[in-house]
C-alpha cells in the first residue's frame, strides 16, 4: 500500500523540474524582451548632432519670446513695512523684454504694462547670473510675497539685482532658462523642473498647520494689494 505523504513528496519531486523549467522560460522571454526595446532606443535616439540642435532651437525660440515681451511683477528694494516703501508698493507689475540677440549688445528693459512703453533698460553685458526663486536679498526683505518661490528669478550684477515673479511656468522657463543660456550659465530646462519640484514639495510641507494657513492668507493678501496696484501712478517706477 502506497503511503499518502511519500506519494504527495514523490509527486513534487517530479514535477519540480517541469515547473523550474517554465519559470527559467519566463525569465528568458523577459530578459530578450528588455534587449530588444535598449536595443530600439539606441537605434533611434538622438546624437549628439541632433540633441545640440534641438537645444539651440529650444533657445532660439525662448530668445523670440523675451523679445516679444510678457507682464511680470517687478519686486523693489526698500525697507519693508515699516521703512519708506510699503511691501505693498514695491511689487509692481511691469511689461518686460529683451532688446537685441546677444549677450554682449541686448537689453533687458520694462516699462508701462498697458502702453508698453519701456521706462527703464539693463545691459545684459552687465549681468553676471541667473538666480532661480528667493535667492537674493530683495526677496529676503518681503515679510510675504504673493507669487510662489518656483515662480520666482533673480538677474544678478556687480551693483544690485532685478527680481521678478511669473505669472506662469512657461515665462518662467522662457526668461530664467534664455536668460541663463545667454550669460553661459547652468540653469537649462532640466535643472530649473527638477528645482521647481523641490520647492513646490516644500511648499506643501510647510503649508500645513496653522502656521501654513497664515503664511496662505498673507500671500493672497499680498497678490490682492499687487492686483490692486495695476496702473497705479503711485506705485514705484522703477
Amino acid at each position: 500500500t502506497n503511503h499518502p505523504v511519500l506519494t504527495a513528496t514523490q509527486s513534487q519531486t517530479k514535477t519540480a523540474p517541469s515547473a523550474i523549467s517554465e519559470a527559467d522560460k519566463s525569465v528568458a522571454a523577459a530578459a530578450a524582451s528588455a534587449s530588444e526595446e535598449v536595443a530600439s532606443y539606441l537605434a533611434t535616439r538622438e546624437g549628439e548632432v541632433e540633441f545640440e540642435q534641438r537645444l539651440e532651437r529650444r533657445q532660439a525660440l525662448r530668445l523670440v519670446a523675451m523679445q516679444l515681451g510678457c507682464k511680470l511683477h517687478k519686486y523693489n528694494a526698500g525697507k519693508g513695512v515699516f521703512g519708506q516703501k510699503s511691501q505693498a508698493k514695491r511689487v509692481v507689475s511691469r511689461w518686460v523684454a529683451l532688446s537685441g540677440d546677444r549677450a554682449e549688445t541686448a537689453e533687458i528693459t520694462w516699462g508701462d504694462v498697458k502702453s508698453r512703453r519701456m521706462q527703464s533698460s539693463l545691459k545684459l553685458s552687465e549681468c553676471k547670473r541667473v538666480h532661480y526663486g528667493w535667492e537674493t536679498e530683495v526677496f529676503s526683505s518681503f515679510s510675504f510675497k504673493p507669487h510662489d518661490e518656483s515662480l520666482c528669478f533673480s538677474v544678478e550684477t556687480e551693483n544690485r539685482t532685478l527680481d521678478f515673479g511669473a505669472e506662469n511656468v512657461t515665462d518662467l522657463i522662457n526668461w530664467v532658462c534664455g536668460l541663463s543660456g545667454m550669460l553661459g550659465g547652468h540653469l537649462n530646462y532640466g535643472r530649473v523642473m527638477w528645482r521647481q519640484l523641490e520647492l513646490k514639495m516644500a511648499d506643501e510641507i510647510q503649508g500645513g498647520g496653522f502656521a501654513g494657513v497664515i503664511t496662505q492668507l498673507a500671500r493672497k493678501v499680498a497678490a490682492e494689494q499687487l492686483r490692486n496696484n495695476d496702473g497705479d501712478s503711485e506705485a514705484v517706477v522703477d
